[in-house]
């Protein structure tokens, strides 16, 4: 996942979930317009969805 640029940060930062963590964030991360990507760099579309179910 990218974060944009904000305030006193100049640069992107890339931040790694694992699947579990990225499918509780979703909604979050989905509202803020965060982009998410994968490991090999295709955007996620569904956030909510990676790799099945949470458990």
């Amino acid at each position: 996942m990218v974060l944009a640029p904000i305030g006193s940060r100049a640069h992107e930062i890339d931040l790694l979930l694992c699947a579990h963590h990225l499918r509780r964030s979703a909604p979050t991360l989905t509202s803020s317009k965060v982009a998410i990507y994968d490991r090999v760099g295709k955007l996620i579309e569904a956030p909510a969805k990676v790799f099945g179910r949470d458990r």
